[in-house]
């Protein structure tokens, strides 16, 4: 949407792009089909408030429903979390699911919840994944040890000599990466948990 097509005054267009530099800097992850989709949906909403406005001003009109629509960085990130979280859970894709996860965490606290929790589920599958290619390069260091004196170590010790022998051998390899493998996709199917269906704020 050209803001020259329906603005007359020079102020009010320098107003309008400069709101949506800030919009194209917050979708600057998403593809381009879906930054031209957030950005033609807030588009409508803004223009449909400039026409309401009362003022004869058409500078002061754009002020005031970019007043109501309010300040970019509060709505869109959600939008744009919501796209990520369809785009990583289809490709399972570890940097699209990380800023997805990063940008719900402005989503209120219920998301910003399961945003944590999704963020420590997707840490604990890649130690599992880490634990399983240290047992391969470090065989004597990495598995299950069993302490008399403590707690068992379930990873990785610099000292495995301080601790009773490792008991699970080799069958830790296995076990951690299918147990990585389980908590990723599963995580990843999961992300639908995080993702509501946002627009700009009705006006």
């Amino acid at each position: 949407m050209n803001p020259e097509d329906f603005l007359t005054e020079a102020e009010s267009v320098r107003i309008w792009r400069q709101f949506f530099d800030r919009v194209h800097t917050l979708t600057r992850r998403l593809p381009q089909a879906e930054r031209d989709d957030i950005r033609l949906e807030i588009a409508s909403h803004l223009s449909d408030s400039v026409e309401q406005q009362d003022s004869s001003n058409e500078t002061d009109r754009l002020r005031l429903a970019i007043g109501k629509l309010g300040d970019p960085e509060e709505f869109v990130r959600p939008m744009v979390a919501d796209r990520l979280l369809t785009v990583g859970g289809r490709s399972m894709n570890p940097r699209a699911i990380a800023v997805a996860v990063y940008y719900s965490l402005y989503g209120g606290i219920r998301t910003t919840v399961l945003a944590i929790v999704v963020g420590l589920g997707y840490a604990l599958s890649f130690t599992f994944a880490a634990m399983a290619l240290g047992k391969i390069l470090f065989p004597g260091h990495v598995g299950l040890f069993l302490n008399d004196d403590g707690p068992f170590i379930l990873g990785g010790t610099l000292h495995p000599e301080a601790v009773t022998p490792e008991v699970l051998g080799w069958w830790i390899v296995p076990l951690a990466t299918m147990t990585s493998i389980i908590l990723y996709v599963g995580l990843s199917k999961a992300l639908r948990l995080l993702k509501t269906t946002r627009s700009p704020p009705s006006l």
